[in-house]
């Protein structure tokens, strides 16, 4: 590796990490909100997976991309939690769709606006260019990944 790429590297390694170690700082400051990280993003996707604030298991997995026995194993949780209620689809009785409770959307909306918080903070000191610039290359990195993800998916 060139000295580019290492500190590309670095750099990459050091923000995931720190997105992460903020998003759980920010559950453990918000001490009412005894949730991981899985779960709130679990409440988010109840959100943007489906209509409204209600979503089957199968699009909260499509969503996650993960299996629907993990899905099922985190509604399971959050709902014994109280941050969601599970309901048969009235004309077809397989399917299970999820909403939150009260305190789901509390939760959900807390995350949101940490989410909205730290984007603020990170472009309030750039200029409109250097914005322009971020907003490129993490859309590039996005499209790398996602191709990427695809192509090992298919091998698996």
């Amino acid at each position: 590796m060139d000295a580019f790429e290492k500190n590309l590297n670095t750099l990459l390694v050091r923000v995931y990490d720190a997105m992460d170690k903020l998003e759980e700082a920010m559950l453990r400051a918000s001490s009412s909100i005894p949730l991981s990280i899985s779960e709130i993003h679990a409440l988010e996707a109840v959100v943007e997976a489906g209509s409204g604030e209600v979503a089957t298991i199968s699009e909260l997995s499509e969503y996650l991309d993960v299996r629907l026995p993990s899905v099922t194993n985190v509604v399971n949780k959050l709902e014994r939690k109280g941050y969601v209620e599970r309901m048969k689809c009235g004309n077809d009785g397989r399917v299970v769709r999820v909403s939150l409770t009260r305190e789901g959307r509390r939760a959900e909306r807390a995350h949101r606006y940490f989410h909205r918080t730290m984007v603020r903070s990170v472009t309030q000191e750039l200029s409109e260019e250097e914005q322009q610039a971020l907003l490129k290359g993490i859309g590039k990195l996005d499209a790398f990944l996602e191709k990427n993800i695809r192509k090992y998916k298919e091998i698996t």
